[in-house]
């Protein structure tokens, strides 16, 4: 089943202040709704930058449904208002099925109701200098504690309001109607059991087998960047710079290879379990097809190109995270063909057009 995700994300105020707001996230990566609290208007209804009257301007949730079949199965009207930006700080809080991520989400939305119904006062320019202030930042808590999960904090900015809610906690578990385990972590959902996204692993690391390969060029920009384990994040950065030359000649967009990228990292870490030890080099085969993961002096392995475009980044995070706890179905791997003696194999690079690499 395809994976959705819930990031946090932050928008800069004057530079120093943090609006924190929440995104929902389809199998490919694209916004496809976003919450916020936002100062409203009590005359027009309207939602303004800022409040600056407490009498005038109160505290209200909105819904921004972008995609038009999620805004339908809703009984929503699409909104494409927007509050993302290039360049801000985000962290995606969960990865899991379609059906779970909706569900959280769609309780807090249901919630939106009875939060607006309180009508509280925005305080002028968010900020109440004398008492507990409320603003956009409480909301974003409020609603992320509806949906159980992982209320992230952005470090080097001010959050007024963010340790605040807009109702008790005995109210937010009232409101919290989905039946998911609340997280308190940025977590993935693998088989039941929730992986914390970041963990560190203490076996052996792909960043100690990283240094024994080059792999010049710029990092690859995963939707996914933030959620991944150091160790996967190294292995996702050195096989982009090997792949992605190669990849792009054979017409593969961005996407495409961030795709078959996140396929890497889950083969890597597929064939680690299985028994083959951390990849040390990474190439694509001249037809395009597939990639040869170096093991050791001697051996490779293959992955199917095909099969890794076939599922989402967040699929292939998902599956990497369960062969590091050891669970690999053989018959649902993206090997092609697990060994492979090294002179064997014909691969096409950046650097070289077509070479035997061994």
């Amino acid at each position: 089943m395809p994976n959705y995700s819930i990031e946090a994300r932050s928008l800069g105020v004057a530079g120093v202040a943090s609006h924190n707001f929440w995104v929902l996230r389809d199998e490919d990566g694209r916004a496809i709704a976003e919450l916020h609290g936002l100062a409203t208007d009590r005359g027009t209804g309207l939602p303004v930058p800022i409040g600056t009257d407490a009498e005038r301007f109160s505290l209200r949730q909105w819904h921004f449904p972008h995609d038009e079949s999620y805004a339908r199965g809703i009984g929503a009207a699409v909104d494409r208002r927007s509050y993302i930006q290039d360049g801000q700080s985000s962290q995606t809080v969960l990865i899991a099925d379609r059906a779970e991520v909706l569900a959280r989400w769609n309780s807090a939305v249901a919630a939106g109701q009875a939060l607006n119904n309180l009508d509280l006062d925005y305080p002028p320019y968010g900020v109440r200098v004398f008492g507990t202030t409320v603003n956009s930042n409480s909301s974003y808590r409020t609603t992320g504690e509806i949906m159980g999960v992982a209320v992230h904090r952005f470090p080097g900015v001010m959050e007024p309001g963010v340790d605040n809610r807009m109702v008790t906690p005995e109210s937010i578990e009232r409101l919290r109607r989905h039946g998911y385990p609340v997280l308190t972590r940025p977590s993935v959902e693998v088989d039941g059991r929730y992986v914390e996204i970041g963990r560190s692993r203490a076996d052996a690391s792909p960043r100690d087998t990283a240094r024994d390969f080059a792999g010049a060029g710029d990092h690859g920009h995963t939707a996914l960047r933030g959620t991944l384990s150091a160790e996967q994040q190294a292995l996702y950065d050195k096989a982009h710079a090997a792949l992605a030359p190669g990849l792009a000649a054979k017409g593969a967009d961005a996407q495409a290879i961030d795709r078959v990228t996140m396929g890497v990292v889950r083969h890597a870490a597929e064939q680690h379990t299985l028994g083959l030890g951390w990849p040390t080099g990474y190439a694509l085969s001249t037809d395009g097809q597939r990639v040869l993961s170096r093991h050791g002096e001697f051996m490779m392995s293959e992955m199917s190109v095909p099969a890794a475009l076939a599922q989402s980044s967040a699929d292939h995070l998902a599956s990497a995270s369960r062969a590091e706890q050891g669970a690999v179905d053989r018959s649902q791997t993206l090997a092609t063909e697990a060994f492979k003696r090294v002179d064997q194999v014909h691969t096409h690079t950046h650097t070289e057009p077509v070479r035997s690499y061994g």
